[in-house]
């Protein structure tokens, strides 16, 4: 969950186990990842790009580490 703020860089005691911490990934990556499905989904609906469908729909993946869900 804290791996959508900056709490991992500047309290990462306050995400221990809750998005901070070795068992999590990395919140700089975490970022990049989010970031990047956030543009993805601006450009698909707003400009009708559909370029960015095969990561929309999951047949894409940024990352082994990641798991996307959609209804």
């Amino acid at each position: 969950h804290q791996t959508f703020v900056l709490v991992c860089e500047f309290f990462p005691a306050l995400g221990e186990d809750n998005g901070c911490g070795d068992d999590f990934m990395d919140w700089r990556e975490a970022h990049e990842i989010i970031n990047a499905y956030v543009l993805a989904f601006a450009r698909r609906h707003l400009w009708n790009d559909t370029s960015v469908e095969g990561l929309l729909d999951g047949s894409d993946s940024l990352s082994a580490d990641i798991t996307l869900e959609h209804k």
